[in-house]
């Protein structure tokens, strides 16, 4: 039944719709009253446990509390079955990204090996994002090989700052260690044809940040077959800031031509992200079993607004969500997520070459 309207329920004083994480869930309603499914989903399987502590981690010092442990290797098909209804494959996200908010999710790599096979055997692209330490776990680089793309968050250039700023415990060669997973896994990708994606990712704080010295990072990282480097300034600004980094990333990426490196940080000072600015709806399946908001907020220091295990299918959670809907004032986290960062900067500058388009055609 077509809704009239939607309840949004009790709204605190301070709400604005257009402030509302959810308003492109609620405007997803269109006249016809379908409703317009996230193409991306992201799987946490492992919550309050990572090898690395980092001290630019986006969830703070505030360590949330782990999530009762709910996915394991024996359920997790039975709950993907859920998302990926064969009843109604128009319901189905195209994408899944396996990660974690506070949390290494290869330390579950037998959940993890299964939910790949599963994914792939239902024409999903399937991305991992990952500290590069456990890709040596077995089975893990056949199987990651065949995924359109694994991310492997180095931030770092040699294993003293790795053991300073990671804190890898025991683990005293932790950035050799992932760089030589890199290797094998491009090496195993060469071998048999496979089509993964390497990529690799920065944290750049004054601490850690040599120019010279990343320059020759990237040069290994190219020859380990990392196809693009993202870039980004610590968003918590724990050390401050690193002067003219955006200038030094785009220099980097003139001077190697055969790999993309990308300054993934907002043009904008960081007060100008008072709410969530997620273009669209990026649900998360936690290690609960439980739906949260965004991968940001898959964690106990905030409410999930749903439970995957309970219901019958993702898509009975989207019907029931389009005539109850649902309005949250922002995600309460004030944090800047950088997968939206790029779309945002790219957004700004096509609202500023319109506004000169108009000036000019008024002349």
């Amino acid at each position: 039944m077509c809704p009239q309207s939607l309840n949004t329920g009790k709204i605190s004083p301070t709400f604005d719709r257009a402030c509302d994480v959810f308003s492109n869930l609620n405007d997803s309603i269109s006249e016809t009253c379908t409703l317009k499914m996230p193409k991306i989903m992201d799987i946490h399987p492992v919550s309050g446990n990572c090898n690395n502590d980092c001290d630019w981690c986006i969830r703070g010092s505030n360590k949330p509390k782990p999530l009762k442990k709910v996915i394991n290797e024996d359920n997790i098909i039975h709950i993907l079955r859920k998302v990926l209804d064969p009843n109604d494959r128009s319901s189905w996200p195209d994408e899944f990204h396996i990660c974690g908010n506070d949390s290494e999710p290869l330390i579950a790599s037998e959940t993890v090996l299964k939910m790949i096979k599963f994914l792939q055997q239902h024409g999903r692209n399937v991305k991992l994002i990952t500290n590069g330490l456990l890709l040596n776990k077995p089975g893990v680089i056949p199987a990651v090989a065949g995924i359109s793309q694994v991310s492997v968050s180095l931030d770092v250039y040699n294993d003293i700052d790795y053991s300073i700023f990671k804190k890898a415990g025991r683990i005293t060669d932790g950035y050799s260690r992932s760089l030589r997973n890199l290797r094998d896994l491009n090496a195993f990708k060469q071998k048999y044809q496979h089509p993964v994606e390497l990529r690799a990712t920065f944290v750049a704080t004054p601490r850690t940040f040599n120019p010279e010295a990343w320059y020759r990072c990237f040069v290994q990282l190219e020859d380990a077959g990392v196809t693009k480097i993202n870039v980004r300034e610590d968003l918590r600004e724990v050390y401050g800031q690193v002067p003219d980094l955006k200038s030094h990333i785009m220099s980097m990426d003139q001077k190697l031509p055969g790999i993309q490196i990308r300054f993934a940080s907002p043009d904008e000072p960081y007060s100008e992200f008072p709410f969530c600015k997620g273009p669209a709806f990026w649900p998360t399946l936690a290690a609960d079993g439980k739906l949260y908001p965004c991968a940001h907020t898959a964690n106990s220091n905030y409410m999930p607004f749903a439970d995957l295990a309970g219901k019958c299918s993702f898509f009975e959670i989207y019907q029931e969500l389009s005539v109850s809907g649902l309005a949250v004032n922002g995600i309460g986290c004030g944090r800047i997520c950088p997968p939206t960062i790029g779309r945002y900067n790219v957004a700004k500058l096509l609202d500023e070459v319109r506004h000169n388009i108009v000036e000019v055609m008024s002349l």
